[in-house]
């Protein structure tokens, strides 16, 4: 219940910010894109958690995720968030509750 109470608090925190700016179905798409890569790519994921790993070095890797995907900065904030916060686990629990609050 703990870890769905967070990812209800991201999931509602990133609909209060996409909402208004009429951006939820090109973000909401990026994040579904992002889950199957994430899937496909553990270490990505790992790196991205790794506690020892500086936070600087896992915002150019997002960012250069960000450019090769062409992302919207929204969402590549939205990461930034997530990997500052090791959350990652989260992802589909987030992108879940998203939908049916959206």
């Amino acid at each position: 219940m703990l870890r769905e109470g967070i990812a209800r608090r991201y999931a509602r925190a990133l609909l209060d910010v996409v909402w208004p700016r009429d951006l939820y179905e090109r973000i909401h798409q990026e994040l579904k894109d992002l889950e199957v890569l994430f899937r496909e790519l553990p270490d990505l994921v790992r790196s991205l958690e790794q506690p020892g790993r500086p936070m600087a070095e896992k915002r150019r890797i997002i960012e250069e995720l960000g450019r090769r995907l062409d992302l919207h900065p929204l969402t590549v904030r939205f990461l930034e968030l997530v990997a500052e916060n090791r959350r990652f686990r989260d992802w589909s629990a987030i992108l879940r509750l998203l939908e049916r609050l959206y």
